[in-house]
């Protein structure tokens, strides 16, 4: 039994590293991108972090709501992924994204809204077809209309 419980650690912890060097290469080449590789996605999903783009002070920001969050490493290793993803992710990149095909991820990334509601908003496309205008995606219940004229530069049905 306990050698069964073993080879499963071992396995898992296989898997994991093959889905982070996945990640890795999405990302561009850079010294600290296997850093941020491991840092981001010890917590969560990397598409949450491929899918924002922010200047220097944005990725700040982000990563600092990661430390009041629980994120332990050096202050130097910080900068490293702040400089990184400021370099690699930045704002002016930023494309629109269509409605119609954005996941939930992206949706609760972009409109800073719960991951439950994002989860709402395709259900509710599912349910009732492609959005045809961003109007359509204001009548989803429980979101904020605000939310969505903030983000409509960035947005396109």
């Amino acid at each position: 039994m306990r050698r069964s419980c073993l080879a499963v650690a071992v396995a898992a912890l296989a898997l994991l590293s093959q889905v982070r060097g996945l990640h890795a290469q999405q990302l561009p080449e850079g010294p600290t991108r296997d850093l941020v590789t491991n840092t981001c996605s010890r917590c969560h999903e990397f598409e949450r972090v491929l899918s924002q783009h922010q200047d220097k002070d944005g990725w700040t920001a982000v990563v600092n709501k990661m430390v009041s969050l629980g994120l332990q490493t050096s202050d130097d290793d910080l900068k490293k992924i702040v400089d990184y993803l400021a370099t690699n992710l930045p704002a002016e990149t930023i494309q629109k994204l269509n409605i119609n095909k954005m996941t939930a991820v992206q949706f609760e990334t972009t409109l800073a809204i719960p991951r439950p509601l994002s989860r709402a908003i395709i259900e509710y496309r599912d349910k009732n077809g492609d959005f045809k205008t961003l109007d359509d995606l204001k009548k989803v219940p429980g979101l904020d209309p605000a939310k969505v004229d903030a983000k409509k530069d960035r947005l396109t049905p």
